[in-house]
């Protein structure tokens, strides 16, 4: 079947029409524009039509229907009417009915009232006993009192078997709260001889059993919420004022733990509501107390005889115990019952291990790496199912050996670190005699007990068995490796020459790179990291010797280029070969120091060759970190210069300009794919005589730059002309930029000049040719300019303004500009309602 709003094809010409056109290619047709966009709406109005017209049957003989009223359009087609691809085109779903109007619902109103009520009813009880308790006799307060009380537990239990749910549910507090209130003036009365603590056990007790009788009572039908609360909360205060009755607080809060549990048990066995979700939390909490105890007693009893003698591990033991207890009765939910079992035994080791935890780091460590090897052997031997058990308590284990193990690295750093500044040491520099904090061996130990963690964390979910057959020996070395840097790193912190270390960090990263150059893609990148590791530490660890140093970055240069050349893995090829050119610079720069060539000088040599690697292998890879070398050698370069003498600096400068732009030049001419670097060759050379015409004082840069400029803008515009869909930025730029940039730089320096006047002047020309030629390069160039020149202009008097001035017009402009969004928001809604409406 036809159709007449076809985007795909010319309306004139019917020829197929390219993604996003502005004009057909075949008959030149205008497809942009107000009147494409009514021809397109009107296509689509006749699609409309000709659907309605197929649907009515042959023989009807109806009206035609009436044209519609021309709808207004947009001024130009948008993306979506040109793909044909409407939003909102489709049938648009007619709503059931009005919406509602915001307001309480139907049960919110009851639960207000009462929930007042309630409140007025404890509040009118608590006013009763402050008042009315002097003035009355003993029987009239128990009559009042228990008569209250009877009153709203009897109005509750009605209330619920009428299926008042929220009225029960407000009495219910007030019954409790009214038994409270009982309670405590029956104490207050003597007719309870309790103490704060007693009378406090006394009200847990009695709310904890009523509450949970009253929710077992209703267990049939769904039980109030209220009770279960006040049960849950009663049992959890019944222990703190047990607490107050005697001095054995360990016992309290052991007792409290089972009760609390057992009674959470019972109640979930039973399937009565909720509360035993209520008091699980609260023997949690009990039980913490009675760990929190116990650890307590193990800090201060550090003494193994004495910490035994007087029996002070009972409480975390008992604590142990009931965790243990709870993961067998929870035995099959798992993982629950396996990690409370694990930090049971964890908790249970804890006490022997105490007293050693006092004694130096190395005994420490060595006892909690002891009891972290116990836990790493569980994780291998128990069954799948209890194996997450072993991971709190092993963790838990290793965090000593851990702290100890980085405080001996931190020693070792700050040992090859302290050794000397960088290049002032012979290549026989010895490492300084110290004395660690603890045993050098724990380095290795500690990483390799981390390293069986790592597999017992593995094991959870695929066997390291498997895995190791699977993957093969570069698995294990690269999980070796952090075991042999720990070795180092220990090896650091006597008192050898510094080429050991230098060296055996040197040999493991290159055995690594050999090791892994033929390994294939997906296993052979962490053999390649692991190596990129250890040679750039012991290029760090050789800086105090200038020979070690040149010894370091050959080898790392070895590397680096066997790996770019031999990699298997094509990310390894691009790192490795990314690297060259950095290890090049700083190899340039060091046989420089150990050519005794002043620093000023030695950036051009490190130009010379990283230029020459550049070309030899115009990559991004090679280039850009070529590029970065070269920048800081230049940089440093000429920060000596400049600290010798000014015009030195200016002349190193100028000369490192004139190479690297020679270099990018050539890099452009010598390969065809590499034509965009002209640009920034020519700007390198021209800033290169911009700082020798500044070298000789010369203030007017016009004479020199203006003819190469409009040079290369005639060749830009004989560009275009052959090529109109040339990027002008890219073929004016460099042309508009010098021939303002210079005199921009000097209108900086004098801006009240007849040179700022007539650049001022030339930016605004820019300006409005690009505007009125649609050329982005003077139009960027103009407004940039432009705008500098202007700030310069405006700043010494911007100076001069008040505060509020300048906080007023920001304050203004922000608005505009959010007025402005919002407009601009409320447009783009409506256009898209508009679009959506279209049928």
């Amino acid at each position: 079947m036809r159709t007449y709003a076809d985007a795909r094809h010319c309306p004139d010409c019917g020829n197929p029409l390219p993604d996003d056109p502005r004009r057909c290619p075949a008959c030149g047709l205008s497809l942009v524009g107000p009147v494409a966009a009514s021809l397109f709406a009107t296509f689509q109005q006749a699609d409309r039509l000709l659907a309605q017209l197929r649907a009515q049957p042959a023989d009807a003989d109806l009206p035609l229907p009436p044209t519609p009223p021309a709808r207004p359009v947009p001024a130009a087609v948008p993306p979506a009417v040109a793909s044909g691809d409407l939003p909102g085109s489709g049938p648009q779903p007619i709503p059931a009915g009005a919406p509602e109007r915001p307001g309480l619902g139907g049960a919110s109103v009851p639960r207000i009232l009462l929930t007042l009520g309630a409140l007025c009813l404890l509040a009118a009880a608590v006013t009763f006993l402050a008042v009315a308790w002097e003035i009355l006799g003993v029987g009239g307060r128990t009559a009042v009192l228990v008569g209250f009380t009877l009153t709203a537990g009897a109005l509750t239990a009605w209330l619920f078997r009428r299926g008042l749910r929220i009225a029960a549910e407000s009495l219910s507090v007030v019954t409790a709260g009214l038994l409270t209130l009982d309670l405590v003036g029956a104490a207050d009365a003597g007719w309870i001889g309790a103490s704060d603590g007693g009378l406090v056990l006394l009200i847990g007790v009695v709310l904890g059993s009523l509450g949970i009788a009253a929710t077992a009572a209703t267990r049939r039908t769904a039980p109030l919420v209220a009770p279960q609360i006040v049960g849950a909360l009663g049992w959890a205060v019944a222990p703190a004022g047990a607490l107050d009755l005697t001095d054995h607080e360990s016992v309290v809060l052991l007792v409290a733990t089972i009760a609390l549990a057992a009674l959470a048990g019972i109640c979930f066995r039973a399937r009565i509501g909720v509360v035993g979700w209520l008091l699980a939390p609260l023997a949690a909490l009990w039980w913490s107390g009675l760990v929190l105890t116990g650890l307590v007693r193990l800090a201060d009893h550090q003494d193994a005889g004495d910490l035994w003698r007087g029996g002070h591990p009972w409480p975390l033991l008992a604590a142990a115990l009931v965790l243990a207890a709870a993961a067998a009765v929870l035995r099959d939910r798992q993982p629950f019952a396996a990690v409370g079992a694990g930090v049971a035994t964890g908790m249970a080791m804890l006490p022997a291990v105490s007293p050693v935890l006092d004694n130096s780091a190395t005994q420490a460590a060595l006892a909690t790496l002891a009891v972290a090897g116990v836990f790493v052997v569980a994780g291998f031997l128990l069954p799948g199912q209890w194996r997450p058990g072993v991971l709190l308590p092993m963790l838990a284990a290793l965090v000593v050996p851990t702290l100890v193990a980085v405080a001996l690295a931190s020693e070792a750093a700050e040992a090859l670190v302290s050794t000397g500044s960088a290049w002032t040491r012979a290549a026989s520099v010895r490492l300084p005699d110290q004395a660690p904090s603890a045993d050098p061996l724990l380095l290795p130990l500690t990483a390799v007990m981390l390293l069986a963690a790592v597999a017992v964390l593995v094991q959870l979910r695929l066997p390291v068995r498997g895995l190791v057959r699977g993957l093969g020996w570069p698995l294990v070395v690269v999980a070796a490796t952090p075991v042999a840097l720990a070795a180092v790193a220990a090896l650091s912190l006597y008192a050898v020459p510094l080429a050991l270390p230098v060296g055996a960090l040197l040999a493991l990263g290159t055995g690594l790179v050999a090791a892994f150059l033929p390994i294939p893609a997906g296993r052979g990148g962490a053999g390649h990291l692991a190596a990129a590791v250890a040679l750039a530490a012991g290029l760090v660890a050789s800086l105090p010797s200038v020979v070690l140093t040149l010894v370091s970055l050959v080898v790392v240069l070895g590397a680096g280029a066997a790996a770019a050349v031999r990699a298997v893995r094509a990310e390894s090829r691009m790192v490795a070969l990314a690297s060259v050119p950095l290890t090049v610079g700083a190899l340039a720069w060091t046989l420089g120091e150990l050519g005794g060539l002043q620093e000023a000088w030695r950036a051009t040599a490190a130009l010379l060759l990283l230029g020459a690697l550049a070309l030899w292998r115009p990559r991004p890879t090679v280039e850009v970190p070529a590029a970065l070398a070269g920048l800081v050698t230049s940089a440093a370069s000429v920060g000596f210069a400049f600290g010798h003498s000014e015009s030195q600096g200016l002349v190193v400068l100028a000369l490192d300009l004139t190479v690297a732009g020679a270099l990018v030049t050539a890099s452009s001419l010598a390969h065809p794919h590499r034509r965009v670097l002209a640009v920034p060759g020519g700007l390198l050379l021209a800033m290169a005589t911009w700082v020798r015409l500044y070298d000789l004082g010369v203030t007017a840069p016009e004479a020199y730059t203006l003819p190469s400029a409009l040079v290369l803008l005639a060749l830009g515009v004989w560009h275009l002309r052959r090529h109109p869909s040339a990027a002008t930025l890219r073929v004016l730029g460099p042309g508009l930029t010098l021939a303002t940039v210079p005199s921009l730089l000097w209108a900086l320096e004098e801006p009240e000049s007849w040179r700022a006047l007539l650049l001022g002047l030339a930016a605004l020309g820019l300006v409005l040719a690009g505007v009125r030629l649609r050329w982005t390069a003077p139009l960027v160039v103009g407004a940039v300019v432009g705008a500098v020149l202007v700030v310069r202009e405006v700043g010494p008097y911007a100076v001069d303004l008040p505060p509020w001035l300048v906080i007023a017009v920001a304050g203004a402009t922000l608005t505009a500009v959010g007025v402005t969004w919002e407009a601009r928001m409320r447009d783009v809604r409506r256009a898209g309602r508009y679009l959506a409406a279209l049928r």
